[in-house]
């Protein structure tokens, strides 16, 4: 079962964390939490304690409740890379690091790619996202198709099957055009506001 979404789910990984960048280790602890901000999928945060001060720097923020840093190693910098949270209920003294602006993440000795995998969802693999030119305007619309080119075995099913955003593209089913889901991939919702929405 799915852990409830009407506010931010904390809890603790079971797994060894270790974020890379610039050749030096920025975390490694075996104390990282699960942290759902939006009902889609966890993301990573940290203790303060367990990032690596001597390569954290202050960085402009105009909020009093969070602090936001850059990540400094050597020559190599990750502008806003980590967002401290202070005074904001169960997130107090936890930080997260954006994923994309590290070069390296590993859970127990196994590079992961994208976000970690959400315990209690069906993980169907990676998927790869691609664009469409749309044949009369000559218009791209973007990242509206994917596939898994390798899914996972309980998933093998769908093994050369492409799949669309029902939100960015008109389905029709039975000569019927079926109406557009809002959703925080339609765009017309922001994680926050979908909150609202369910």
């Amino acid at each position: 079962m799915a852990p409830p979404f009407s506010k931010q789910f904390i809890e603790p990984s079971l797994k060894r964390v270790r974020v890379l960048f610039g050749g030096k280790w920025i975390v490694d602890t075996k104390a990282a939490k699960l942290v759902w901000e939006h009902p889609y999928y966890p993301t990573y945060f940290f203790s303060t304690t367990d990032i690596k001060k001597e390569y954290l720097k202050p960085s402009f923020s105009d909020s009093v409740s969070k602090k936001v840093f850059d990540i400094v190693v050597g020559e190599k910098v990750a502008e806003k890379a980590v967002v401290s949270y202070k005074d904001e209920g169960d997130l107090s003294g936890l930080s997260k690091i954006i994923f994309a602006s590290m070069d390296a993440w590993f859970e127990e000795d196994e590079q992961i790619f994208v976000h970690p995998k959400d315990p209690y969802k069906v993980e169907q693999g990676i998927a790869s996202y691609y664009s469409v030119r749309l044949p009369d305007s000559g218009k791209v619309a973007e990242n509206v198709v994917w596939w898994y080119r390798t899914p996972l075995a309980e998933c093998i099913d769908i093994k050369g099957l492409v799949a669309f955003y029902d939100e960015k593209v008109d389905v029709w089913v039975d000569d019927e055009k079926q109406e557009q889901p809002q959703s925080i991939f339609s765009g017309g919702l922001q994680p926050k506001k979908m909150l609202d929405h369910l």
